[in-house]
Parts: C-alpha cells; sequence; structure tokens
C-alpha cells in the first residue's frame, strides 16, 4: 500500500513538472516573439556594425508613426535624455538626439546630429560627424508587413565613436548593453504603436 501510494506521489510529482514544463516552453514562445533578435555584431576598425530584428505585433503604419514622430524618441528609451528635430524639408530632416550610457562605473553623454530620410517603408540616417560624438555612422529602419496586424522591424547600424572607451569594456559587454537597449526600445514602439491603434 505504502509503496502504491509513493508511486501515485511520484507520477503526480511528474505530471506537475511536465506541465510546468509545458508552460515555460509556451511563455518562452511568447517572450521570445517579444525580444530583438541579434542577426549580426561586429566591430571593424573602431566601428560596432549590427543588425536587430523583431516581429511586432502591431500594423506597419503604426509602427511607422512612432519611428517618425523625432521630437518623442526619448520616450522609447530612458537613456535618450532628448531628441529634437532641428529642420525639415518634406521627407528629409536633421536631428539631435543627446543619450547617457553607463556600463559599470563609466558613463558616456553622447550627441548625434543626423541627416534623416524617409521614404514609405524605410527611415535612413547618416550621422554627421562635426555635430556629433562619432566620427561615422548610419542606421537603417526597415519595416515589413506580416499579414495586417504584424511588422517586421529591422535596424541595421554602423556607428564609429570618437571618444575614448576604456578597454575593460571590450565588444562582448558592449554587445550585451546593446542588445538589452534595443530590447527596452524595441518594447516600447510596440507598446506605443498597439496604443495609437486602440485609439483609431
Amino acid at each position: 500500500m505504502k509503496n502504491a501510494l509513493t508511486l501515485s506521489a511520484l507520477f503526480r510529482n511528474i505530471e506537475f513538472l511536465v506541465i510546468l514544463m509545458i508552460i515555460s516552453l509556451v511563455n518562452g514562445g511568447v517572450l521570445a516573439n517579444q525580444r530583438p533578435v541579434l542577426k549580426s555584431f561586429e566591430v571593424i576598425d573602431g566601428a560596432y556594425l549590427y543588425k536587430y530584428s523583431q516581429v511586432i505585433n502591431a500594423r506597419a503604419q503604426d509602427v511607422y508613426a512612432v519611428l517618425s514622430e523625432h521630437n518623442k524618441i526619448s520616450q522609447l528609451n530612458p537613456n535618450v535624455q532628448a531628441s529634437a528635430v532641428i529642420s525639415r524639408d518634406g521627407d528629409t530632416l536633421k536631428r539631435l538626439l543627446r543619450i547617457k550610457q553607463c556600463i559599470f562605473f563609466f558613463c558616456f553623454k553622447m550627441k548625434l546630429v543626423e541627416h534623416i530620410v524617409e521614404t514609405r517603408n524605410e527611415i535612413k540616417s547618416t550621422i554627421l560627424p562635426k555635430e556629433s560624438d562619432f566620427s561615422e555612422g548610419f542606421s537603417h529602419w526597415r519595416l515589413d508587413s506580416i499579414g495586417s496586424k504584424e511588422t517586421m522591424l529591422t535596424l541595421s547600424a554602423r556607428q564609429k565613436p570618437n571618444f575614448w572607451i576604456p578597454p575593460i569594456i571590450g565588444a562582448a559587454i558592449i554587445r550585451s548593453v546593446l542588445k538589452e537597449q534595443l530590447g527596452i526600445t524595441f518594447n516600447s514602439i510596440r507598446l506605443v504603436a498597439q496604443n495609437k491603434a486602440t485609439k483609431k
């Protein structure tokens, strides 16, 4: 009788563990869809090249509306301390970003002034070195509709800082920080885009 009870308890525990595993896999799959995927990351001649993508559960036009609100980019990531449009001429504009990023005990305050061109499903920016803390760089946002309510959002970028980065902060750490910050930004884009959709 005692052995039967022990086996019964064992089976209940196994069943419970299986349920937990299933829940974990389901939640893991959901979270995976919400996280940006690192397609590539490399350092060439002091420049950081990377590509991220994520499926956003929102319509492409709503995602684009969020990305094109250049005066509100600071709302997408707390490290962006200021964002402003300096000038605009149709689909081209000049934008200022002020960013603060802390890694360990080191904090970097960065200024980016960019020339931006907007097209139907892309936003391309080029860093203006003479007015920025980067000697060169660009970013390319691309939106591809997946069905009626999902968007594949891809960011390709290259940035070469002209300020000193301590040797202790290697490429692996910068890669990790970039992935974390892109995760925050992409999630904010998703939330704001979904909020725009509900107000229509």
